[in-house]
């Protein structure tokens, strides 16, 4: 994980710096009383802050006890020069008020769900040595907050602290981003729990953990991108909490979605599973996660016959603990047959980050007449800080108010604000036009609820766009085809919802709350729609009734874990996902409990055909896309043993659904009947090589069971002619198995053709099979 360079403001962007206030690092004395009153004095009033940032230099301060958030713990940003130079440090074998050490170093607040905007940035926390009940961060943010470029570390590798990151102390956490973090040592790495509000984690590396590298449990939902994990401890355990208080309820319902993971495991991780799913309720979904070293990739330890039952260790491509039936295994949820069983799976990219540059070099409205905080229109100073030729534009902390057009031309990258406001009254807005760099970074500006409205971010070019820690943020896309658009950990403060068109957006903890109803004027029929674009995201939180996605005109929608919180019944005019004409994939949608939610999910029409949806809560996946969708995405085509096009059974055969293993859809299909036949015959858009991957499970067959001997013969017919390609129709844990590569001609010519040739046996399983071209004809 890459470590970014020391961050340095200029002297007058309304920073706090730490060392002008008493506290100074690499004496040896303990800065924890000097830090406190700091952040009881300078920091915190009774509104609930300022939006300061309070910044420590380089060096290693001392504490003997907790760095407490007073209440009501919100609008607090905590920034070091750098990662691995700053280091806030609890004394060795510590000692308070007579017992052993047992909170944590920093701790964001407890109470209601409005920590909005709090962050900590760049810096390490360790918890010495001689403290094993030490927690290394309790952080607590709401709507947008983020903590990000850290190392939480223990430098005791016996008595190696409790917690290192904990997202589960208070029921009211998130949503929020975790991005960047590395955690080393503790007995567990990573808690999260409790049922309001979603986390994101992304680009998150845990090492040396004595007993568990991630708890969650209690209903928390969390959505993760890139974990790496270096343990001899499981990865993941998904369930009820290892401990907890007697008599806590705790119904162990953790919901994870996890997309790129590397799990390597050393000793007794050979013992363990490096996912353990406990859960009672599934919601678990995991995508492209390599585990090397354990027992198993994922195990499922539940009571309750339900989901598959695991993997094992080694690729696991993609797996769903519920599919859509009373059983709850299989594949996705589908409202239209033909729907192929899997993820839609658009591309991602990484969020760009600003070139570093120090601070002389940056530009501000100041230098040009404007002033924060006097109420006076600063659009003028801003336009003239913009065509300055920085590179970098900043706002010092304040107010700042934006009454007509500015446009980020020139030379500017970066628009900066050290949690400063851009505010209007009237049609302020800051314009993206076509001239400039390629991408340009918007990050930092803060969004105090109640205050006046917020500029509008026009997006008026074929430039690429991205936010970074933005509150309150209002989008309109002018162009009729807008380039790029990159949101990380935003929330929107838009009344007429957010509408994406012609082009590809890419979210990280997005936060929109927008009310919306198709039967009022006054507001939008979606929250975000989705116009002829690509839309991706990694943990969309929500409230307010209304549909949460449309997707239109040929759109595609990624939602990698949606969480809806707050009060308010949405009726069957307002469905949560509305597609039309177009491609969505929804990953564990989840509806805080209690909560009134939607008479419908979904609403999806294809080619004049509309279908409703009631619920797909049985399901961790609905898919509302067809195989043109995939075809463009992967070159892939999928055929399901219950498909009514190019799936031909002939004989004997019956459906099940009631095996644990890895099938896919609503059953697996199966024949002991000895020339019986199964023909998969894909319609091809393009002639190509290709390559074809099986599925299929044995009912009965444990994996440490000889393999029993084969009960079919498979055929491929391609442009080569008829090839024979020996299987075992084992219980292979749900994973597509290879056949090999092979030439197709375009369009109904291929086939892959199983026959049963031994009803001896416990018969030929077929499930699906896959066709993925990876070449063009020689």
């Amino acid at each position: 994980m890459p470590i970014r360079a020391e961050v340095v403001f200029p002297a007058d962007a309304g920073v706090i710096n730490v060392t002008d206030f008493g506290v100074t690092p690499d004496d040896g004395v303990d800065d924890t009383a000097a830090l406190q009153a700091l952040l009881e004095q300078k920091v915190v009033k009774p509104s609930g802050g300022d939006d300061l940032i309070l910044y420590f230099p380089d060096g290693v301060y001392l504490l003997s006890d907790t760095l407490q958030i007073p209440p009501p713990a919100r609008y607090i940003n905590l920034q070091g020069q750098s990662q691995s130079g700053t280091i806030l440090k609890l004394q060795d074998r510590l000692r308070v008020r007579g017992k052993a050490f047992q909170d944590a170093m920093f701790n964001f607040g407890s109470g209601s769900a409005d920590r909005f905007e709090n962050s900590l940035r760049d810096l390490t926390l360790d918890v010495g040595v001689g403290n094993p009940a030490a927690v290394g961060l309790r952080f607590n943010a709401s709507n947008q907050g983020v903590a990000r470029d850290l190392t939480i570390r223990s430098s005791d590798p016996d008595r190696a602290g409790a917690i290192g990151l904990d997202l589960g102390y208070n029921g009211t956490i998130g949503p929020l981003l975790i991005k960047n973090v590395t955690i080393e040592g503790f007995d567990t790495g990573i808690r999260s729990q409790y049922e309001a509000n979603s986390k994101v984690l992304e680009d998150i590396t845990l090492r040396h953990q004595n007993r568990l590298g991630w708890q969650n449990s209690n209903t928390a939902t969390v959505m993760v991108r890139n974990l790496v994990s270096e343990n001899q401890v499981p990865v993941i355990d998904v369930g009820p909490a290892l401990s907890r208080p007697k008599g806590a309820r705790d119904p162990g319902n953790g919901r994870l979605v996890l997309i790129g993971g590397s799990f390597t495991g050393t000793g007794r991780a050979a013992k363990h599973a490096a996912v353990r799913v406990r859960n009672i309720v599934p919601r678990v979904y995991l995508r492209d996660v390599q585990t090397t070293g354990y027992a198993q990739a994922v195990r499922r330890e539940a009571r309750a016959k339900q989901g598959n039952v695991g993997l094992p260790d080694g690729h696991v491509e993609e797996y769903w603990f519920g599919g859509p039936g009373l059983a709850r295994r299989g594949g996705t949820f589908q409202a239209f047959d033909n729907t192929p069983d899997t993820t839609l799976g658009l591309p991602v990219r990484e969020t760009p980050s600003a070139p570093d540059e120090p601070p002389s070099a940056w530009v501000s409205p100041a230098a040009f007449g404007g002033v924060a905080n006097d109420g006076q229109d600063d659009t003028t100073a801003l336009q003239a800080a913009i065509d300055s030729g920085a590179r970098t534009v900043y706002l010092p902390h304040g107010t700042w108010h934006v009454e007509g057009r500015v446009e980020l031309r020139g030379n500017v990258h970066r628009l900066l604000g050290t949690e400063a406001s851009l505010e209007t009254t009237g049609n302020g807005r800051i314009v993206l036009g076509d001239q400039g760099p390629h991408t340009v970074v918007v990050e930092r500006i803060s969004g105090r609820l109640g205050r006046a409205p917020r500029v509008t971010y026009e997006h008026d070019s074929g430039r690429t766009w991205v936010f970074k820690n933005v509150s309150q943020w209002q989008y309109h896309p002018a162009a009729d085809a807008p380039g790029d658009l990159f949101l990380e950990d935003v929330a929107s403060g838009s009344r007429r919802g957010e509408t994406f068109r012609n082009q590809n957006v890419w979210a990280r903890q997005y936060n929109n709350e927008v009310p919306a109803d198709t039967t009022d004027p006054a507001r939008p029929q979606a929250k975000i729609t989705v116009d002829a674009a690509r839309l991706w995201v990694l943990g969309l939180k929500t409230e307010a009734p209304g549909t949460i996605v449309k997707t239109v005109n040929g759109g595609q929608t990624e939602l990698l874990g949606v969480y809806r919180n707050g009060p308010g019944a949405s009726g069957p005019d307002n469905p949560a996902f509305v597609t039309e004409d177009a491609a969505l994939c929804v990953v564990v949608f989840s509806i805080r409990p209690n909560n009134a939610g939607y008479a419908l999910y979904a609403r999806e029409t294809r080619d004049g055909v509309t279908v409703d949806v009631p619920r797909f809560n049985k399901a961790n996946v609905y898919s509302a896309f067809d195989d043109r969708d995939l075809w463009h995405l992967r070159q892939s085509v999928y055929l399901d043993n219950a498909d009514t096009r190019g799936v031909t059974l002939r004989g004997d055969w019956t459906t099940a659904a009631r095996f644990d293993g890895g099938f896919i859809g609503e059953n697996y299909a199966v024949s002991q009947t000895v020339g019986d036949t199964a023909v998969f015959a894909p319609d091809l858009p393009e002639g190509g090589v290709y390559e074809v991957a099986v599925r299929g499970v044995r009912p009965g067959a444990s994996r440490n069971e000889p393999a029993p001997k084969p009960a079919a013969a498979v055929e491929v017919r391609s442009l080569d002619g008829v090839q024979q390609v020996a299987i075992n129709p084992r219980n292979d844990g749900g994973r597509w198995v290879t056949l090999g590569n092979f030439r197709f001609g375009p369009g109904e010519a291929g086939r892959v053709v199983y026959t049963v040739t031994d009803g001896e046996d416990t018969g030929l399983v077929v499930d699906g099979v896959r066709f993925t071209r990876v070449k063009d004809l020689e």
